[in-house]
């Protein structure tokens, strides 16, 4: 079975966002200030997901990208990247983050199974960084970025 959408076109990639919450307050994605996160009870489960991305894959999804908010404040988020590589008609399992936690995730995300990842960086000015994200951390990114060369994962 395929994926295909009204204009003829297949589609092979799921993003599938895992939670709400990020720890930065990038001011074009927070205009109005940070909204309140959803009740963790409402958050898909790793099954749930893991069920998502099988039912997806037997569609003809063959590339899943996860996405948040910040996916790497997902507590367990190699477990779910492991659970997805494990479907057999997947041949990508991707990410994009703000890599603000990366450089200590990366190793287990490798290990699980991440193929793919894209890291969204505002600028490599330290200060143009803070002042779109709210953040002082463009040091942390670029360190996480020079980890990330030395794995087996595409950026």
């Amino acid at each position: 079975m395929e994926l295909i959408d009204t204009f003829g076109r297949e589609h092979e990639t799921l993003r599938i966002s895992v939670t709400d919450r990020c720890q930065m307050k990038c001011f074009y994605c927070l205009p109005n200030g940070s909204p309140p996160a959803m009740p963790k009870d409402q958050i898909l489960t790793f099954e749930e997901i893991y069920k998502i991305a099988r039912i997806s894959a037997d569609m003809g999804i063959r590339r899943i990208r996860i996405t948040g908010g910040e996916p790497l404040l997902r507590k367990e988020l190699p477990s779910l990247i492991e659970m997805i590589s494990s479907i057999p008609s997947i041949e990508v399992v991707a990410m994009t983050t703000n890599a603000l936690t990366l450089e200590d995730q990366i190793s287990a995300l490798e290990k699980a199974g991440l193929t793919h990842i894209s890291i969204s960086i505002d600028s490599l000015d330290r200060g143009a960084f803070e002042k779109m994200t709210g953040l002082d951390a463009l040091e942390k990114v670029m360190n996480a970025l020079e980890k990330i060369k030395k794995t087996s994962i595409d950026v």
